[in-house]
């Protein structure tokens, strides 16, 4: 999280299993609310990408897990 900056903030993940894995794709379905969106530090607003926040940490989300919840 050195090299982007926080532009959204999202919820955390508060499930045992990750996110990525096909059971949990149910909750990931249409809940925006546990995405946040960073952008590198020398980037603009076309540079953002999606992370989600599991046990304060950030990770990049799989194709799956995005169209889940888009």
């Amino acid at each position: 999280m050195d090299d982007v900056e926080m532009v959204h903030s999202g919820e955390s993940w508060k499930h045992k299993q990750p996110p990525c894995s096909r059971q949990m794709l149910p909750f990931l379905e249409r809940n925006e609310g546990l995405i946040s969106w960073v952008q590198p530090k020398t980037g603009n607003v076309e540079d953002q990408f999606p992370v989600i926040r599991i046990g304060g940490e950030y990770y990049t989300m799989s194709l799956r897990m995005m169209k889940a919840v888009w």
